[in-house]
C-alpha cells in the first residue's frame, strides 16, 4: 500500500508546473525536483515518531538549502471535532506546515490527500480537530518559515501545496459554530462551561461556584467580552469590536505578543459567534 502511495503522490508531483521531476525513495519517501533548483525532501509518517527525529530532518534539510515536507497518516489523527492536546511530535509537524497538517488516507477510489488544522480553543490549553475539504494540486511552494514553538524553534526551509487556509474562512468558522451548538444540544448540555474574561475557562459544575448566580451561556460570555449588553443591536457590537481590535491587535498593542494575539482571537471568535448567532451576513 505504501508503494501505490508513493506511485500516486510522484505522479501528483510532477504534474505540477513548478516541478521538474520527482523521485522515489525510503528516507525520504520523495524527492521533488523544482525547476528553480530547488529540492524538496519528503516524509510519508505511518506511526508516531520523536519530536527529535522531526527537529534533525528538517534541520539536516535546511542546512544544505533543501526544503522538507511531512504528510501523516490520516488513522494517526483524531476525528473532526475532537477536543485533544495533540501529542508533541503532531505539533511539530502542524507548526512546520504553516499551522495545517497534509493528511493521507486510502479509499475506494485510491490515495487522496487532506488538509487538516488544530484550532486552539481559549484558555483550555486543547486543541479541536478540523478537516478542510479536498484540495486541488496547485503547485509545490518552497519558502523560509520561523517556528515558536520550544520544541521545534528556529527558522526553517519548508514546503507545502499552496492550499488556502480552510479554517480562517468565515463561512467555515460560522459552520463549525454551528456544528458545536449542535453537538452540545445533542447530548442536552448546551451550558457546558462559562468564559471569564479573555485568558479562562471555568467548568459550570465546579463546587467553588455559586449555585445562585445565573450559569452564563457562551454567547452571553461573547458579548460580554465584547463590552456590549446580550441585546445589543448588530451596530454597537460591531463598533464595540473595532475599538477593542485597535486596541488588542499584535502589531499595535503595548501588551506582550503572545497575551496580544490570544487576545485578538478571542475577540474575533466571540464576534463571528455572535454574527452566526443572530444571522447577521
Amino acid at each position: 500500500m505504501s508503494d501505490v502511495l508513493k506511485q500516486w503522490l510522484k505522479a501528483k508531483l510532477t504534474s505540477l508546473v513548478s516541478v521538474q521531476s520527482a523521485s522515489i525513495g525510503k528516507e525520504p519517501d520523495l524527492v521533488a525536483h523544482l525547476w528553480s533548483g530547488v529540492r524538496i525532501r519528503i516524509y510519508l509518517i505511518h506511526q508516531p515518531v520523536k519530536t527529535r527525529a522531526i527537529k534533525r530532518a528538517v534541520q539536516d534539510a535546511s542546512n544544505i538549502g533543501v526544503g522538507t515536507m511531512f504528510i501523516v497518516a490520516a488513522n494517526l489523527l483524531p476525528p473532526s471535532g475532537t477536543r485533544f492536546i495533540p501529542d508533541e511530535w503532531l505539533q511539530a509537524i502542524h507548526a512546520l506546515s504553516g499551522d495545517q497538517i497534509y493528511a493521507f488516507q486510502h479509499t475506494k477510489q485510491g490515495p487522496e490527500l487532506i488538509q487538516t488544522h488544530f484550532e486552539p480553543m481559549g484558555g483550555v490549553a486543547k486543541w479541536e480537530m478540523q478537516y478542510g475539504p479536498h484540495f486541488t494540486f496547485n503547485r509545490l511552494r518552497f519558502y523560509t518559515l520561523s517556528t515558536r514553538p520550544r520544541f521545534i524553534k528556529g527558522t526553517w526551509l519548508v514546503a507545502d501545496f499552496d492550499s488556502p487556509a480552510f479554517w480562517k474562512d468565515n463561512d467555515y468558522r460560522r459552520h463549525q459554530q454551528k456544528e458545536r451548538m449542535k453537538r452540545r444540544r445533542a447530548t442536552g448540555n448546551t451550558h457546558w462551561h462559562h468564559w471569564e474574561g479573555f485568558q479562562t475557562w471555568r467548568d459550570s459544575h465546579r463546587g467553588d461556584s455559586n449555585p445562585n448566580t445565573p450559569m452564563k451561556t457562551y454567547l452571553d460570555a461573547c458579548y460580554e467580552n465584547l463590552g456590549v449588553k446580550p441585546d445589543a443591536d448588530r451596530d454597537s457590537v460591531k463598533s464595540a469590536y473595532r475599538k477593542l481590535v485597535r486596541e488588542f491587535h499584535p502589531d499595535v498593542s503595548e501588551l506582550p505578543k503572545d497575551e496580544a494575539e490570544s487576545r485578538f482571537k478571542i475577540l474575533t471568535e466571540a464576534y463571528e459567534y455572535i454574527k452566526s448567532a443572530n444571522n447577521w451576513q
